[in-house]
């Protein structure tokens, strides 16, 4: 089962804000102001913009995929994080609270595991759109009450 992530106004706003300012940044060296005519500096200029693009694509396309065996977090196309059911020591609901009170987000702690063979838990924050679906398919999933 796929759950898609909760975007607030600040995400949005936020991505928006980089990629134009970005924007104003660069636009001087790729007019070819400050002597800047050279190819490289063009190409460096616009793999910067690129990455940007890529932080703003994997921090607004965030997926929860509920699987027989384990739970997936994706983060783009880049970042995955497997969790299985039986790493996950316990997960509860949160309420994250931004500069805002009403812009609240509703979201789940999970602490499991770590996957690398280290010590002790790792706690990871997501916020799925279906909050309380996504909790009744985990609980039956993990049966942690």
């Amino acid at each position: 089962m796929k759950y898609k992530s909760k975007i607030n106004l600040f995400w949005i706003l936020g991505a928006c804000c980089m990629l134009l300012g970005t924007y104003i940044v660069m636009r001087p060296f790729f007019m070819g102001y400050y002597g800047t005519h050279s190819s490289i500096v063009q190409f460096g200029l616009l793999s910067i913009w690129i990455m940007d693009a890529l932080f703003v694509w994997i921090m607004l396309d965030r997926k929860f995929v509920i699987k027989e065996d384990l739970l997936e977090i994706k983060y783009g196309c880049f970042l995955h994080l497997h969790l299985r059911y039986e790493d996950i020591k316990e997960f509860h609901e949160i309420r994250r609270l931004t500069c805002l009170s009403k812009y609240a987000v509703d979201g789940v702690a999970i602490a499991f595991h770590p996957q690398n063979g280290r010590m002790g838990t790792d706690v990871i924050r997501i916020a799925p759109a279906d909050l309380k679906r996504f909790l009744d398919h985990l609980k039956e999933k993990t049966m942690i009450a």
